[in-house]
């Protein structure tokens, strides 16, 4: 696949973070929280090319009932833009497509998201191997991910798990990039 060489495309974003930990152990907690609230603002005042804002919510939450931990996942990412039907390839590195068994177990990964046309960084469309419009699942201006697992002791340090996993990928003006 090859991109005639164009001029680049300047994004750039700044933005707090704020974090919250108190589970009782990084690799197998059982009781706890861990949260984080971001914000990600892009302006042309820092040398970006174009204006939008993400904001970003992550919680999860371990509770023991007895031998066995009820653990939860919630993720949100919501951005903002002048144009989202036009300018919604801006977020790709912030809103990620979903999938995969890091955030929805049985998909492919990236492979939960906004069905349209292959875009570089700099939102042009990238021509297939025929020349034709690459078609490619895209990242949208809101994601909304829910993973809630119960898991048990079996034998030893062995776990199972019954989980269930939910994900939305959307542009919330109902339109998408195709």
């Amino acid at each position: 696949l090859l991109v005639a060489k164009q001029d680049a495309c300047r994004v750039a974003s700044i933005g707090p973070q704020v974090r919250y930990g108190s589970i009782d152990n990084p690799f197998d907690p059982r009781r706890g929280a861990l949260g984080k609230m971001s914000l990600q603002l892009s302006d042309p005042s820092i040398g970006a090319a174009s204006r939008f804002a993400v904001l970003g919510a992550d919680l999860a939450q371990y509770f023991p009932i007895g031998g066995w931990v009820l653990a939860t996942n919630w993720k949100l990412r919501w951005g903002v833009m002048g144009n989202p039907t036009q300018d919604w390839y801006l977020l790709q590195k912030d809103i990620r497509p979903l999938g995969g068994d890091r955030s929805v177990r049985g998909y492919g990964s990236d492979s939960i998201g906004v069905p349209g046309r292959l875009v570089d960084s700099c939102g042009r469309f990238v021509a297939g191997d025929s020349d034709l419009l690459a078609l490619h699942i895209n990242s949208g201006n809101l994601s909304v991910l829910a993973n809630v697992e119960m898991r048990v002791p079996l034998v030893g340090d062995l776990q199972g798990a019954v989980f269930s996993d939910a994900a939305m990928v959307t542009l919330i003006d109902g339109t998408d990039p195709v």
